[in-house]
């Protein structure tokens, strides 16, 4: 069979975040009518994501003829719990990370990682199930796709993106030179960028591995390619006309057309704007700060582990005290050598020691 996504996730820890994704059904409600309730979906040891084509078909067909108003009800509900859910761990984890003990430290990521199972598998869903709910919404009412209750996700960075340009150009600090004198800047600007890039952190790649918005340098890059060049004034002014546009529209409220339908129409495409989103931030807001905290841990039994070796261990080896560390090396090597890979995702040989670097 024909990978769906080939190369899609290299990583052994993130990889073992999709272990579940085959019981996606349960979580909408969809029972009984695939065998043992299983989607044909699997994630390969080489990161390659398989769906089985006329399972999904299946599921599509069963969904279109489910959509009651108390199905539906229920089918948002479990969505937003997992992503409430996954959202409280992330936070509880942060919190509690500089004052966490060993123990409480693998109780923590056992927790957080089970958030994380439990909300990967929608994003499965997510290939099919809002195809399946606007073509409902569209035959029922003959309404355009509803729009979302307010800015998008993007929308709101790309405006906070340009606040961070403005204010670091503004004390003539431009991307280049940002990226030129990192961190040698004034403490001011230092605090700034910080600051965003810890409030954004969640936004970027797929791939935990590869730098995201956490990262300064991937920040300044971005200015950089997005605002370098153009009038800052003309920009905010129209993403301010955007933003207060928006606002209006969602003052009025949903279309009566559509009723609850709509309503999760909208909740889905709320989700495809933040199921990335979700599941980097834990990793980078929650889980990132607890796994420094087992590297110091693991190193008090045995003084060779490295940062990069802990990025090899699965979400389950995490609860051991003592890791099977020849295991995650034999993992490292397969992943070192698996040049498509890195070479597709511009993965360059020092990123996994400076994940888990000084903070």
């Amino acid at each position: 069979m024909t990978p769906y996504r080939r190369h899609l996730i290299g990583l052994p820890l993130q990889r073992s975040a999709f272990s579940t994704i085959d019981r996606a059904p349960a979580l909408i409600g969809m029972t009984g009518v695939l065998p043992g309730d299983r989607l044909g979906v699997w994630l390969d040891d080489d990161g390659d994501l398989y769906l089985d084509r006329a399972s999904i078909d299946r599921l599509a067909a069963a969904l279109s003829v489910s959509l009651s108003p108390a199905f539906l009800e229920a089918m948002d509900r479990s969505l937003v719990a997992s992503c409430v859910a996954l959202e409280e761990a992330t936070e509880r984890c942060r919190r509690r990370a500089p004052e966490a003990d060993a123990g409480e430290a693998r109780r923590l990521l056992e927790e957080l990682g089970t958030c994380i199972r439990a909300l990967v598998p929608f994003g499965i869903l997510s290939k099919f199930v809002p195809d399946v709910l606007c073509s409902a919404l569209t035959a029922a009412t003959g309404a355009d796709i509803p729009t979302l209750r307010s800015e998008s996700p993007g929308a709101v960075l790309t405006r906070e993106s340009l606040a961070l340009f403005m204010a670091c150009d503004e004390r003539g600090f431009p991307p280049e030179r940002l990226l030129r004198e990192w961190p040698r800047v004034p403490s001011v600007i230092a605090d700034q960028v910080r600051g965003f890039c810890g409030t954004q952190a969640g936004f970027g790649p797929l791939r935990w591995e590869a730098p995201g918005y956490e990262d300064p340098l991937y920040v300044f890059g971005v200015l950089q390619a997005a605002f370098a060049g153009q009038d800052p004034a003309e920009l905010s002014r129209r993403l301010g006309a955007g933003a207060r546009a928006r606002d209006a529209s969602a003052a009025r409220g949903l279309p009566a057309a559509g009723g609850e339908l709509a309503r999760v129409v909208i909740l889905w495409l709320e989700f495809l704007e933040r199921e990335t989103w979700y599941v980097r931030r834990a990793f980078y807001v929650g889980m990132r700060p607890l796994l420094r905290r087992l590297l110091t841990e693991y190193r008090t039994h045995t003084c060779n582990v490295t940062a990069e070796d802990i990025l090899f261990l699965e979400l389950d080896e995490l609860a051991a005290p003592r890791p099977d560390l020849a295991r995650a090396r034999a993992r490292r090597a397969k992943y070192a050598g698996n040049s498509a890979y890195l070479a597709e995702h511009g993965l360059v040989a020092d990123r996994l020691d400076e994940i888990l670097g000084a903070a």
